[in-house]
C-alpha cells in the first residue's frame, strides 16, 4: 500500500502566476510482519484520465461566469464592474484601451487574483461551476489553458520541448503518450521546427508561440489568451489564428482572447476570422459594449474608435466616415485621399554622405505634383541638419552642428545567451569611445553576419524582418550593450528601449524610473514625460505595478529623458492601444527631428509605412534592402522574399501617391481622424467630405 503525496509551488511575477504541480511523489509504507497471510492482489491501476477531462458534472454549466467582478490595487487601480457570461466552446474578444483592466479580467477568471496577486477582489467568478474564491490556478489546470501577457514570464525549461511537456508531466499523463502530444501541439502552433532549441535563444515572437503551444497540448476546455500576436510576425499571425482555430474545431473549447492586431488576424478573412462576440471595457474596466462583431453600426464602430480600440479596416473606416464598403466604396477613397492637415511636417532626413563606405540609397526625390514637397526633400543636397531645423524655428542639441552617424562594416552579432563572460569583458565601456570592435577569435555563430548599415541623426528607421532574424540582436549590438562576433561598429553609443521594458526598470517609482540619473538642470523633462505618456496619475506607483502598455510607454519616456545621440528600441509600441502606439510614434518621430538617430524594430507594417523615414529589411541573417517605406510596399516581389505582407490600406495608399511623404501625409490624416485630434469629423457624404480639394494621385490600373 503507497500513500501519494502532491506538492505545488506558485511563483508570482507581475504579469500573474506561475503555477507548478510536482508530479506526485509515492512514498513507502512499512512491510507487513512475515507471518501475515497472505494479501490479495491489488486491482489494476487504470490508466490516467486525460489532462482535458472535466468533471462530469460540468459539462452544461458555463466556462466563465463572473457576476459585478471588480478588482482593486493598494495602487489605488480599479477594474470594474464586470459581469459577462460565456458558454462552453464559445469565442469573445475583450477589448479596451491600454491600462483598463483587461488582464486583470483574465488574472481574476484563473485564480490568481486574489490567490497570488495581492488585490481587493469583490463579485464572484465560476469555472466550469468552480468558485473561484475556493481555487486557486492550480486547481485549474486540468481544464485550463493560458497564454500570458508575457511570454518570459511562463518559460520553465531550457528545452523547447521540456517547456512543452511541462502541463502533461504535471497531469501525470503516462510518459508513452507525452512525445507524441507534444510534437502535435507544435507543430499545430507552429514551432516543430524549434523543437531542441534552448529557449534562452528564442526570440519573444518565438517565445510566444511556444507559449501557446504549452498552453493547448493538455487539450483545456477554456482558453485565455493575452495578447498572443504581439510580437509576431505576418506568418506568426496566421500560424496563431490556424492553431486556434483548430483547437476549437478539435476540442470545442471555450476561448476569451486580449487582442490588439485585429486588423492584421483579419487580414485575410475579414471579421469572420475574429471571435463572434466583442465585450468592451472603458478606461476604468467596466463593460460598457457587449455584442456580436456583426452587428457594429457606425455609432458603435466610431465609440471604438476613439477609444483607442485597433479594428479590423472596415470596421475603422466605418467608425471614421460613417460609410459601408471600406476601400471598395467611392465616397471612402475619395476622402482618404484629401489632404487633411497633420499636427507635423513631414520632414524626410537629408541624404546619406556619398562619400560613405556603405552604399545607402538617399531617400527618394518627391515628383514636382499637387503635393508640394517637403523642406527636407527640396534641399537634397549635403547640409547641416542645423539648416533644416533652423528653418523650422527649432533649437537643441545637435540641430546647428553636422549629423553624426553609427555605421556599421561587415557587422557580424550573435544572440548574447551564446557569448562568454570573457568576451563581454573585451567589450570597451568607455561612455564616448568612437570604436567598438569584436575579436574574431570568438567563435559565436552569427545570427546577422556581414552588414554594412549607416544610421544618421535626424533620421527614423525601422527595422523589419520574420521572427528570429536577429533584429533584438542587432539593436544591441548598435546601443552598444554586446559587442559583435566581427566587424566593426563606429559611432557614439546609444540608448537602449529593451522588448520587455521590466528588464530595464531601475527606479521604485514610475518618477524615479524616468528621472534615473537625469541630471539636476534636465529634471524638468520628467514632468513633461510623465504628461506626455499618461503616467503623470502614476508617478508614485511601483513600475511593475502597471499594466503591459503603461510599463511599455515608461520605459520609452525613461529613455527619452537623456540626450542620446542615438536611441534604439526594440519593438516600442507592442501591446499598446492606438491612442499608446500614435504617442510613442510621434515621440520617436520628434526625437529624430529633435537631431536625434532612432532605429526601432516593429511587426507592425501600418506603424512602419506611417512614420519610418528608411526601412532596413534583414532575411536569413543578412540585409535585404534598404529603402523607404513607400518604396518596399510598392515592391511585391521585395516584401513577398522578406517573409512579410502588406496590409490592405497601405498596399491602397502607396499605390495611389507620388512618394513617400505623400503616402505618409494621407495615413498620418487618418490617425488624426481616428483619434479625435484637432481636426473636424470625417462623415463622408457623396459629395465630398471637407472644403480641402483633393490630392492629384498616381495613376493607377485598377
Amino acid at each position: 500500500m503507497t500513500t501519494a503525496h502532491t506538492v505545488t509551488t506558485e511563483s508570482v511575477t507581475p504579469q500573474g502566476v506561475t503555477t507548478q504541480a510536482v508530479t506526485p511523489r509515492v512514498a513507502p509504507q512499512p512491510a507487513p510482519p512475515a507471518h501475515t497471510a497472505p494479501q490479495p492482489a491489488p486491482p489494476a491501476p487504470q490508466p490516467a484520465p486525460p489532462a482535458h477531462t472535466a468533471p462530469q458534472e460540468t459539462e452544461n454549466l458555463p466556462a466563465v461566469r463572473c457576476t459585478d467582478v471588480t478588482v482593486q490595487f493598494p495602487s489605488g487601480q480599479h477594474t470594474g464592474p464586470v459581469t459577462l457570461s460565456i458558454k462552453p466552446g464559445e469565442s469573445v474578444l475583450i477589448m479596451g484601451p491600454s491600462g483598463s483592466g483587461k488582464s486583470t479580467v483574465l488574472q481574476r477568471i484563473i485564480g490568481a487574483i486574489p490567490h497570488a496577486i495581492h488585490a481587493e477582489a469583490h463579485g464572484t467568478v465560476h469555472v466550469f461551476g468552480r468558485d473561484m474564491a475556493n481555487h486557486d490556478p492550480a486547481d485549474n489546470a486540468d481544464v485550463t489553458g493560458v497564454v500570458s501577457q508575457d511570454p518570459w514570464s511562463g518559460v520553465c525549461f531550457t528545452l523547447v520541448e521540456d517547456d512543452i511537456a511541462f502541463p502533461l508531466e504535471n497531469a501525470a499523463v503516462p510518459p508513452s503518450q507525452i512525445g507524441e502530444r507534444v510534437r502535435a501541439a507544435a507543430d499545430l502552433a507552429g514551432v516543430g521546427h524549434l523543437t531542441g532549441r534552448h529557449t534562452t535563444q528564442l526570440s519573444g515572437g518565438e517565445l510566444q508561440r511556444v507559449a501557446l503551444a504549452a498552453a493547448i497540448v493538455g487539450n483545456p476546455k477554456l482558453l485565455l489568451l493575452d495578447e498572443p500576436t504581439s510580437m509576431l510576425d505576418h506568418q506568426g499571425i496566421r500560424d496563431v489564428t490556424a492553431a486556434l482555430a483548430s483547437v476549437r474545431e478539435q476540442t470545442g473549447a471555450a476561448q476569451v482572447l486580449i487582442e490588439h492586431r485585429l486588423d492584421e488576424i483579419a487580414a485575410h478573412g475579414g471579421v469572420a476570422e475574429l471571435p463572434p462576440r466583442w465585450v468592451l471595457l472603458d478606461a476604468r474596466g467596466a463593460v460598457v459594449w457587449d455584442g456580436p462583431a456583426d452587428s457594429i453600426d457606425a455609432e458603435t464602430a466610431r465609440m471604438l474608435v476613439r477609444r483607442g480600440c485597433w479594428l479590423p479596416l472596415d470596421v475603422e473606416l466605418l467608425g471614421v466616415f460613417g460609410e459601408l464598403g471600406g476601400l471598395a466604396n467611392p465616397a471612402i477613397q475619395e476622402a482618404l485621399l484629401v489632404p487633411t492637415p497633420v499636427n507635423s511636417t513631414p520632414v524626410p532626413p537629408t541624404p546619406v554622405n556619398p562619400q560613405s563606405k556603405v552604399g545607402l540609397r538617399p531617400l527618394s526625390k518627391g515628383k514636382v505634383g499637387a503635393i508640394p514637397l517637403s523642406l527636407g526633400e527640396v534641399a537634397l543636397g549635403e547640409v547641416a541638419l542645423g539648416g533644416v531645423a533652423s528653418a523650422r524655428g527649432e533649437t537643441g542639441k545637435g540641430l546647428g552642428e553636422r549629423r553624426q552617424t553609427l555605421l556599421a562594416e561587415q557587422l557580424a552579432v550573435a544572440p548574447r545567451s551564446g557569448l562568454g563572460r570573457k568576451a563581454q569583458r573585451k567589450r570597451p565601456r568607455k561612455p564616448h569611445d568612437s570604436r567598438r570592435e569584436q575579436s574574431r577569435t570568438n567563435q559565436q555563430t552569427p545570427v546577422v553576419a556581414g552588414l554594412d548599415l549607416a544610421i544618421h541623426t535626424g533620421e527614423l528607421v525601422a527595422l523589419i524582418g520574420a521572427n528570429g532574424t536577429g533584429k533584438t540582436t542587432l539593436l544591441r549590438a548598435l546601443a552598444g550593450l554586446d559587442a559583435p562576433v566581427a566587424g566593426t561598429l563606429t559611432g557614439p553609443r546609444g540608448g537602449m528601449v529593451f522588448q520587455n521594458p521590466e528588464h530595464q526598470f531601475m527606479g521604485n517609482t514610475v518618477r524615479g524610473e524616468v528621472s534615473h540619473n537625469v541630471a539636476a538642470e534636465h529634471h524638468h523633462r520628467v514632468d513633461e514625460l510623465l504628461v506626455r505618456f499618461g503616467l503623470d496619475g502614476h508617478a508614485e506607483q511601483s513600475p511593475f505595478s502597471l499594466s503591459g502598455g503603461q510599463k511599455r510607454r515608461l520605459s520609452l519616456a525613461s529613455m527619452l529623458a537623456h540626450d542620446h545621440a542615438f536611441l534604439c528600441a526594440d519593438e516600442p509600441t507592442f501591446g499598446l492601444d492606438r491612442h499608446g502606439a500614435s504617442a510613442v510614434l510621434t515621440a520617436l518621430r520628434e526625437h529624430s527631428r529633435a537631431g536625434h538617430g532612432v532605429v526601432f524594430s516593429c511587426h507592425d507594417m501600418r506603424a512602419v509605412a506611417t512614420y519610418a523615414d528608411r526601412v532596413v529589411v534583414l532575411h536569413q541573417g543578412r540585409l535585404l534592402a534598404d529603402c523607404t517605406p513607400w518604396e518596399l510596399f510598392r515592391d511585391p516581389a521585395l516584401v513577398d522574399k522578406a517573409g512579410l505582407a502588406v496590409p490592405p490600406l497601405i498596399a491602397w495608399v502607396a499605390a495611389r501617391t507620388p512618394n513617400n511623404t505623400a503616402c505618409q501625409q494621407v495615413l498620418r490624416a487618418l490617425d488624426a481622424r481616428a483619434l479625435n485630434s484637432k481636426l473636424p469629423d470625417a462623415t463622408v457624404t457623396h459629395g465630398g467630405t471637407d472644403a480641402l480639394a483633393p490630392i492629384r494621385v498616381a495613376q493607377v490600373t485598377r
